[in-house]
């Protein structure tokens, strides 16, 4: 289970910085912005079984590509899942 920051007042974005592992700020900020109890978000949980649409995705990619001043390009990816987004955006901060 992923610890979750339970700040009231924390802007979204800034849980993507900091020395947590990516999967564990993904799963806060989920938590946070798209209001996602952190105790359904698992590495296997697909976005879709989540109730997390296109859109979603889209504001949070570019969330992340502005945070973290990386390009993530997902147009040949099969991403579905916060662990394979992580390891995803792990491989291109590497």
């Amino acid at each position: 289970r992923v610890p979750v920051i339970e700040y009231d007042k924390i802007v979204p974005q800034k849980i993507l910085r900091g020395g947590l592992p990516m999967y564990e700020k993904l799963v806060n900020y989920a938590a946070k912005q798209l209001e996602l109890d952190p105790a359904e978000i698992t590495p296997d949980a697909t976005f879709e079984s989540l109730g997390i649409d296109s859109l979603d995705i889209v504001e949070m990619i570019m969330d992340l590509e502005s945070e973290l001043g990386v390009e993530l390009d997902l147009e040949d990816q099969q991403i579905t899942t916060f662990k394979e987004l992580a390891d995803f955006i792990e491989s291109k901060l590497n």
